[in-house]
């Protein structure tokens, strides 16, 4: 089911600005989250990349974490120091 949803949501483009699609940013933050807990670091990193700067508060504020830098740690983790 994530291979499928990863494959999936990698066609999109985040900064669309036709909104096009539904839930671009949050679902892509869920993913990356996904895939980095897993362990799936080239997936997650990919995602990482495509989101940028859009983090969304959810998921990376759980548990009660500042959501930039839970994303900058995930980013360090899935990209080193990149």
């Amino acid at each position: 089911m994530l291979k499928a949803a990863f494959d999936w949501w990698l066609e999109w483009d985040i900064d669309d600005t036709s909104g096009t699609h539904p839930r671009h940013k949050v679902d892509l933050n869920y993913l990356a989250h996904a895939k980095l807990h897993e362990g799936r670091l080239a997936e997650a990193a990919a995602l990482l990349i495509r989101i940028g700067p859009h983090v969304t508060r959810a998921p990376w504020s759980y548990p009660d974490r500042d959501p930039g830098k839970a994303l900058r740690a995930a980013r360090r983790t899935a990209l080193g120091s990149r």
